[in-house]
């Protein structure tokens, strides 16, 4: 089974083979399609800034034409490449023929740039996932299927089984007002109303604040909180153009009505809201009061019409049923010939801002409510049709059981991850089994694997394989430049992306010192102190640590007196990385009878 979007359950494998911090840029929302401009602006922008990334990889550019994944696997190369310290772990193109594999090696091979190559490796073949699926009614409608005509899950229901019908038409019915609930309310009132808070007190905070400022961004949050409760619960609550179901019964055994969307709208309004905004009424209507010249701050509209309004027949929202509060105000009142009006407006305000704050806070927790609510109300449909349609819960099953293909970066680089924690970044993350796969879309047999390794273009690419009795293995620890013998293994590579770019932040406090012996001793017995550790770890090869490494720094050694003089300190570091036993030769020969 293939699927649109492969982040998540790439994301999934990465930490089920050992994956641990890793950083998601986000290039657009689900109903957004796909685009290479996106991936550019993506690894071009916020990924090259930030520094703490070491592995690159973006499972969802298989999706793209082939052209733009090589284009964008090319620019994460380039990357690694400038600024020396990650490394790019590439998917092949999909196949679903062993011609259409062979094609995607060549076609790798033929449009991967030279001069990055050691500093990415690639993967083949695709992986064919067991992880587990949450398969849902919105999933499945649209994904029926009778002899090539999209069918309506409805249709394969017995005509005599009206329970059943009357059922998926209530769940799709919820399913309408969970998204336009969802439509309607967003994630970020809130935030938007905090916005206008910070705003406001940047304007009071100022040395000399502008009157009128002051006003406009105080009035700001009356104008923000009276157009939620507007546009959102009024309209919600009075269903305005029938945009909520009134007619879906209540989810069995519960008899209680206050399930369905619309009732817990009008529930929420009149048990907690109603009062809250009889409260923001009253200290709005207390403004006016304080002095002789300023308004209310806002006029809410005359036709609140929802019957949660209504407490003891009277509609709090009626500005002729409001009683002003001014104890949120420390003066009070204003004549409009106080020489010190303005100022004490101002602190007026201030006090006044948290409790208004507060009762916006209470509107988006209710807000937040109802759309858990309408979630809610969805599920429990959902769970019912499972639970007695016996047709839905065995597609859904078969599907729920059927593997996943899957490109192999989001595993691999899981398997970095946990090689690097347990073993260290010198080990090759290879003859590692990969969890998660039930089998894979290509069998490699030694011929492949050959060919995979050596190249007469030169590029390597790393072969997945099934060996009986021991599982899916990681079968390849090369990267992309195969020929090369000082970059041709991964964990070489990364060891030197490692070690240089931690002795890069070692040496940063040393920048502006002296440029003398003092400084030269004190930087090369750092490193020096490093790389024994890295050499006691085995990361480095040699019975000593001076055959495993050499740090060189001074006068006449690395640096010449125009060196020093234009104030450049330089450090050489030499290195005898450990590398993998990639093959174990086995060499037999004859013995004659001796006695």
């Amino acid at each position: 089974m293939t699927t649109d979007y492969l982040l998540y359950d790439s994301i999934r494998m990465f930490y089920l083979n050992g994956g641990g911090k890793s950083y998601i840029i986000s290039i657009g929302d689900y109903k957004t399609p796909l685009s290479r401009a996106k991936f550019e602006t993506a690894i071009s922008g916020p990924l090259k800034k930030e520094d703490e990334p070491t592995l690159i990889l973006f499972p969802d550019a298989v999706k793209l034409a082939d052209t733009d994944l090589y284009f964008l696997q090319n620019m994460a190369l380039k990357q690694c490449y400038d600024l020396q310290d990650r490394f790019t772990i590439c998917d092949l193109t999909p196949s679903k023929t062993d011609t259409e594999w062979a094609n995607s090696v060549t076609g790798f091979r033929n449009n991967i740039d030279l001069i990055s190559m050691n500093y990415g490796a690639a993967y083949t073949p695709y992986l064919r996932s067991n992880l587990s699926k949450n398969v849902t009614y919105r999933a499945l409608a649209s994904a029926l299927f009778k002899f090539g005509t999209n069918i309506s899950l409805s249709s394969l229901v017995p005509t005599a089984d009206i329970k059943t019908k009357d059922l998926i038409a209530s769940l799709e019915k919820s399913i309408a007002d969970n998204d336009f609930i969802k439509s309607k309310i967003s994630d970020t009132i809130l935030d938007d109303y905090n916005a206008k808070v910070q705003v406001f007190k940047q304007k009071v905070g100022i040395a000399v604040p502008v009157p009128a400022d002051v006003k406009a961004a105080f009035k700001d949050l009356y104008v923000y909180l009276y157009s939620k409760a507007d546009t959102i619960l009024d309209d919600l609550a009075t269903n305005s153009g029938n945009v909520l179901n009134a007619t879906i019964p209540p989810v069995p055994p519960s008899t209680d009505p206050t399930i369905f969307v619309l009732d817990t709208v009008r529930k929420v309004l009149a048990d907690s809201l109603r009062s809250r905004m009889k409260t923001l009424n009253s200290y709005n209507k207390a403004h006016k009061a304080l002095t002789d010249v300023d308004d209310k701050l806002y006029n809410p509209k005359a036709n609140w019409t929802a019957t949660g309004w209504v407490d003891a027949g009277i509609n709090v929202m009626d500005d002729a049923n409001v009683v002003f509060d001014d104890t949120i105000y420390p003066n009070k009142p204003i004549p409009a010939a106080d020489p010190d009006k303005e100022k004490k407006f101002q602190e007026n305000m201030i006090a006044a801002e948290p409790k208004i704050s507060q009762i916006m806070k209470d509107l988006f927790d209710s807000l937040s409510f109802i759309k858990t609510a309408a979630a809610f109300i969805e599920n429990g449909f959902e769970r019912l049709l499972y639970d007695t349609f016996s047709l839905y819960r065995s597609i859904n099953q078969k599907i729920a059981s059927t593997a996943t293909e899957l490109p192999p970066s989001g595993a691999i680089a899981g398997i970095y991850a946990f090689i690097d924690a347990t073993r260290g970044v010198w080990k090759a993350p290879a003859n590692v089994n990969i969890q998660g796969v039930e089998s894979l879309s290509y069998t490699i047999d030694n011929t492949d694997n050959d060919d995979l390794n050596i190249s007469d273009t030169g590029k390597s690419i790393n072969a997945i394989r099934f060996f009986t009795g021991k599982g899916t293995l990681v079968w390849g620890a090369r990267t992309i430049d195969g020929n090369s013998n000082e970059w041709r293994y991964v964990p070489v590579r990364r060891l030197f992306i490692t070690i240089e770019e931690s002795a890069k932040k070692a040496t940063i406090p040393f920048v502006f010192e002296p440029n003398d012996a003092n400084t030269w001793v004190k930087v090369r017995a750092m490193l020096e102190n490093y790389l024994t550790l890295q050499w006691r770890a085995g990361a480095l090869a040699g019975p000593k640590p001076e055959y495993a490494f050499f740090v060189k720094c001074g006068l006449g050694q690395t640096m010449t007196s125009q060196d020093i003089l234009e104030g450049r300190l330089i450090v050489e570091i030499g290195l005898a990385a450990v590398r993998p036993a990639e093959f174990i030769i086995l060499r037999f020969s004859h013995l004659m009878q001796k006695a």
